[in-house]
């Protein structure tokens, strides 16, 4: 691989996985293509590091926050994934405050970096050119003579990450960079699957539902981004509930990712017409999948419970008895429900007979009670009807 035709007054860079690298600069677990910017700044005690310290979660900068005078004395760095990373105590540099927010769809282009021993001044600028308020002073006391520099990565590249020294204050810091637009948004950093209120109804309910998937922000999304959510499924995803959450991996990632790997591939929500016989709280199971060029939403399966104060406690899919959502799970997967709610009379007992009629256009399976007995799930109708729409 050639080196960028651009490079701008970036001093040391490093393309990883390329055929050049600059001795010294560590290339070893970024993501390929990665652009690593020379260190600015004085002091060399305190090293951090966001992207090696926590991964995939600090890659794409969503908002900075700081405490200046002459120097920067705090910064506080906020990621797409929603991880928050702190440099700095202060150090006498904190009588400022400051915030520069980067909305969805906006990337950092170029820093102008002022200090020489340690970070007097920070300015950003994005890619829409839109700039940041020049956030420090001209140093003085422990920068005395601050030099000015300037971060620039090659174009197609958006700067994702930092790194640098910081105790009191901050002492120097480093930029990482990689390609924007669809390999970008490839890189997901967490998945998230969660049952969440919809409807409630006292009777009878015709419902309009979605299914697929939709991007918060336009983008270019590229062919690999479905294959890629699959994968990090697979491997594991946060289950979160009302009160608690849990590291999702093994048989039920594997299986959920496999149900969902045609979903994850859609680029729109498709939607759907059903009705329910009974009354109840219906519930959406929704992954939220975030990756630094935003967040995205796939759901297809829908559940109903007897009202909000009975959250579903299995995973999708996993309910021991599909008729019975708020109740044990199936082989042994991750039940949510706390002690309290396994105290309830109501847990594990069906709800009252219910039918859903089917307005999806196939041949006439009006009554389906026996499939929706007590504790209606949508997901489970869907591959019921689907399954006698191919027989018949």
């Amino acid at each position: 691989m050639s080196l960028p035709s651009k490079i701008g007054p970036m001093m040391v860079c490093l393309l990883c996985m390329a055929s050049w690298f600059v001795p010294g600069a560590d290339c070893a677990g970024y993501p390929p293509d990665t652009i690593v910017s020379e260190m600015y700044g004085g002091v060399r005690v305190h090293e951090f590091n966001d992207f090696k310290s926590h991964g995939q979660e600090a890659w794409g900068i969503q908002q900075f926050d700081f405490k200046t005078k002459t120097r920067i004395g705090i910064m506080l760095v906020t990621y797409r994934s929603g991880q928050k990373v702190g440099h700095g105590r202060g150090g006498g540099s904190n009588e400022n405050s400051g915030t520069f927010k980067i909305s969805e769809g906006e990337y950092i282009t170029k820093v102008k970096v002022v200090g020489t021993q340690r970070v007097s001044g920070l300015k950003f600028y994005l890619n829409n050119g839109r700039e940041s308020p020049e956030f420090g002073g001209g140093g003085g006391g422990n920068d005395p003579n601050p030099a000015t520099n300037w971060v620039e990565p090659p174009e197609g590249y958006g700067i994702m990450s930092v790194f640098g020294h910081a105790d009191e204050e901050m002492d120097s810091i480093g930029f990482l960079s990689g390609p924007v637009g669809g390999k970008l948004c490839d890189n997901i950093s967490i998945v998230t699957g969660k049952w969440k209120l919809k409807d409630y109804v006292n009777g009878g309910l015709t419902r309009t539902i979605s299914r697929g998937t939709t991007h918060g922000t336009t983008r270019e999304t590229s062919k690999t981004w479905g294959t890629e959510t699959t994968l990090s499924v697979s491997q594991g995803f946060t289950y979160a509930g009302s009160e608690t959450s849990v590291d999702v991996s093994n048989t039920w990632s594997q299986s959920t990712s496999e149900s969902y790997s045609n979903l994850f591939s859609e680029t729109e929500m498709t939607t759907e017409t059903i009705e329910f016989s009974t009354g109840g709280q219906l519930w959406a199971w929704v992954f939220t999948i975030v990756d630094p060029c935003g967040t995205s939403t796939t759901m297809r399966d829908y559940v109903m419970t007897r009202s909000r104060a009975e959250t579903p406690c299995c995973l999708v899919g996993w309910a021991a008895d599909v008729y019975t959502q708020f109740g044990p799970c199936a082989n042994g997967a991750p039940n949510l429900c706390t002690e309290e709610d396994k105290a309830s009379p109501n847990y594990g007992v069906q709800m009252a007979d219910s039918s859903v009629i089917d307005r999806l256009g196939w041949r006439a399976q009006t009554e389906v009670s026996v499939g929706f007995r007590r504790g209606l799930s949508a997901g489970s109708l869907f591959s019921f009807l689907a399954v006698r729409a191919i027989l018949l």
